[in-house]
């Protein structure tokens, strides 16, 4: 997947929370306690790099964590990536790798498993 511009990424995700859940540029500003100018200038991408409290009060505002505000790939995409990276890996390894990603997945606060 090609890269892009962090501040591309970030616009779009907001816009289409936005777009979701009925908020203006205006609302949202208001919403997460910031001036509609931040704001705009978020939308159009003219923060290179916003400021992690900016986007966290965005994305409390939005219902959403930064990791959603920043991703880059959506779930579907993401695993896809990862199920391809897993097929490469000889067979043999496969049960060690699992039992790797388990153990981190237990090490997480909202594990499942």
């Amino acid at each position: 997947m090609e890269s892009r511009a962090l501040s591309l990424v970030i616009s779009e995700n907001i816009e289409s929370l936005m777009e979701r859940q009925g908020y203006n540029g205006v609302s949202l500003a208001e919403k997460a306690g910031l001036s509609r100018t931040a704001v705009h200038a978020i939308l159009k991408g003219r923060i290179a790099s916003p400021r992690v409290d900016t986007l966290e009060r965005i994305a409390d505002a939005l219902g959403v964590t930064i990791y959603e505000l920043m991703a880059d790939m959506t779930d579907e995409e993401l695993i896809a990536e990862i199920n391809a990276l897993i097929a490469a890996i000889p067979e043999k390894d496969r049960p060690r790798i699992r039992d790797m990603i388990a153990g981190f997945v237990r090490m997480l606060p909202t594990a499942a498993i």
